[in-house]
């Protein structure tokens, strides 16, 4: 069987087991080789598995691949254990569900282009862990993380909305965070479009508005 037949798996052992989510950002500042080495990052169930059969000291791709998956997992170590063991027991009894919740959290950190992404994505998935919204918002939320540039995700979080300049108030609308208007002035030939934040972008404030405090 190949190896990408385990990732799922060992995905969902890493994030659902305590012990293996522990905060990782002391040793992520380490040099790649050094943090390949080190006995404790060694202990996590993915990066074994990323480490097996697959030269990760080579590929710039599958590096970046895992300090996304271990700035992940980083984020999840303040998440209950009651949260955590009540989510795991719905999944179990839903394997389907399981699979494509897995998919979803590989390919979103995947395509995530700034290693600030990967936080965000994890309090997002903390969030859909304690049912305050459902896995079709989740998603929603996590695709237009990865469609909306960092600088503009952050000028958003860091400020009131009027104060988020007009460049970035279009990336968030790109990305699902901001609905617009185009009011109809009688007797011009002008029209001005107006955001505001919508349903996802209050709940991308909400649940990530403190990485960027």
């Amino acid at each position: 069987m190949k190896k990408n037949n385990y990732i799922l798996p060992t995905l969902w052992e890493t994030i659902t087991d305590k012990q293996y989510v522990i905060p990782v950002s002391e040793y992520l500042e380490l040099a790649f080789d050094s943090l390949l080495d080190n006995e404790i990052i060694k202990t996590v169930p993915i990066v074994n598995l990323m480490l097996f059969g697959n030269n990760l000291r080579s590929s710039i791709k599958n590096q970046l691949l895992l300090k996304k998956i271990l700035l992940f997992i980083n984020s999840q170590s303040d998440l209950s254990t009651e949260k955590r063991d009540d989510f795991l027991l719905q999944l179990e009894s839903n394997p389907k569900e399981k699979i494509r919740i897995g998919e979803k959290l590989i390919l979103v950190l995947d395509q995530a282009d700034d290693m600030s992404k990967p936080e965000l994505i994890g309090e997002l998935f903390k969030a859909f862990v304690a049912q305050e919204f459902d896995f079709e918002i989740f998603s929603r939320l996590v695709d237009g993380v990865n469609r909306v540039p960092i600088s503009a995700l952050s000028d958003f979080l860091q400020h009131d909305f009027y104060s988020v300049s007009t460049e970035n108030t279009v990336a968030l609308a790109f990305g699902g965070f901001m609905s617009f208007s185009v009011p109809i002035f009688v007797g011009s030939d002008e029209a001005l479009i107006s955001y505001k934040p919508n349903s996802l972008g209050d709940l991308l404030k909400k649940y990530c508005g403190k990485k960027f405090t």
